[in-house]
């Protein structure tokens, strides 16, 4: 007769620990014990924790192996809550996409392939939650149908994902464009910071500018292609201190080697529009659409602008364009030419209004006794 699983409840110190073990007879001690965790953290989940587990316990066999054991009573512990369900349909549904995007099918056929269920719920669990990777196998319980794989299992899945970023890239927009209408002769750029609360800096965490306001924190920068529709085609890290204009050559030089992307036009924001990048594209004949800081212009550009004759238009909306040569430090010519169109719109101009007098306002409630204000306090005040 197989032996049967009993509760068995440990205390250390201040609290009180519950693990299922098979007894080896009285006196002898137990055998095949499986740690639950803390009474206090399990009556969180559930306020009688103990009879849930009696019960789950009651039809599992021993020769099961011990990971799938625990996943089992783990998962009936979380089912007692009503939420889990609604997790479980979440899930469902983006295990679904995902299998539609065939992420591992342009791999080798190896391990990559076992590991297609640990992908999917690795993936939506993480948008679900936005936990560590280590919270993610721990709370793997609370999901129906995860895979039973060590914690190991998780880190390699990142090393292959890592191993063979373009292939999976590569496959991914082949599928998205299969499904979709996709255009990616528009590609639409910009770039972002995520930091890290952290003690030790490693790779390409390093302290920048923060555009989450976290100035004390590492980070990293990431420049992000979509298309028209806002659905990602390409993705690059950089070092946590590297300025916006920096990251724009180098990605797409990398995007147009992975896509083999010839025909395009790429609209960004003024904070890619530095002399280096509108030369490079130029050079490439690659067509651009990109934002112009006017406060930084020359004068002679800013007089033109702030003229008000050859404006097509309402004074809703109007606009006018100059042509001038494409010129590095006011001379070396490329033979290029290039369009700048300049725009007024009354409803812009009434918000930007707006978000100054906020400012304004602002600053006037940080001056100090003598009616000056630290810089440092200023988040925001170079933008204008």
């Amino acid at each position: 007769m197989e032996s049967k699983f009993i509760v068995i409840k440990h205390k250390r110190k201040d609290h009180t620990y519950i693990s299922i073990a098979t007894s080896n007879g009285y006196g002898k001690g137990y055998s095949n014990q499986i740690g639950l965790g803390r009474l206090e953290k399990l009556q969180e989940i559930n306020p009688d924790p103990i009879n849930v587990i009696k019960n789950s316990i009651k039809n599992l066999s021993v020769s099961e192996s011990k990971e799938k054991i625990k996943q089992a009573v783990m998962f009936d512990l979380n089912s007692s809550k009503s939420e889990t369900y609604n997790i479980n349909y979440g899930i469902n549904l983006l295990y679904d996409l995902i299998d539609k995007f065939e992420i591992f099918s342009a791999l080798p056929k190896t391990r990559h392939k076992d590991l297609n269920r640990l992908l999917k719920y690795t993936v939506s669990s993480r948008i679900l939650n936005a936990d560590s990777l280590i919270s993610t196998y721990k709370n793997k319980f609370q999901y129906e149908n995860t895979p039973d794989y060590k914690k190991s299992s998780y880190y390699t899945l990142l090393d292959i994902l890592n191993d063979n970023e373009s292939i999976i890239l590569q496959q991914l927009n082949q599928k998205i464009t299969q499904n979709t209408s996709r255009n990616i002769e528009l590609i639409f750029y910009d770039s972002s910071t995520a930091y890290f609360e952290s003690f030790r800096r490693t790779g390409l965490r390093y302290p920048g500018y923060s555009k989450d306001g976290k100035f004390k924190e590492d980070q990293v920068v990431i420049g992000l292609a979509t298309d028209e529709n806002g659905i990602p085609i390409h993705y690059k890290l950089f070092k946590g201190n590297t300025t916006d204009s920096k990251t724009f050559i180098p990605f797409v030089i990398e995007m147009s080697k992975i896509y083999n992307i010839k025909n395009v036009t790429i609209v960004a924001d003024k904070g890619m529009s530095v002399t280096a990048n509108l030369r490079f594209l130029e050079q490439k004949g690659i067509d651009y659409v990109i934002s112009y800081r006017l406060k930084s212009g020359p004068r002679d550009f800013k007089e033109y602008v702030l003229n008000e004759t050859d404006y097509i238009g309402t004074e809703e909306f109007k606009y006018k364009e100059q042509t001038v040569a494409s010129l590095y430090n006011k001379k070396r010519p490329n033979g290029h030419q290039r369009r700048k169109i300049i725009t007024y719109s009354r409803k812009r101009a009434l918000k930007d209004k707006a978000d100054r007098d906020i400012l304004i306002n602002n600053f006037n409630k940080l001056k100090n006794k003598d009616g000056y204000v630290e810089g440092s306090k200023l988040l925001g005040h170079k933008k204008y």
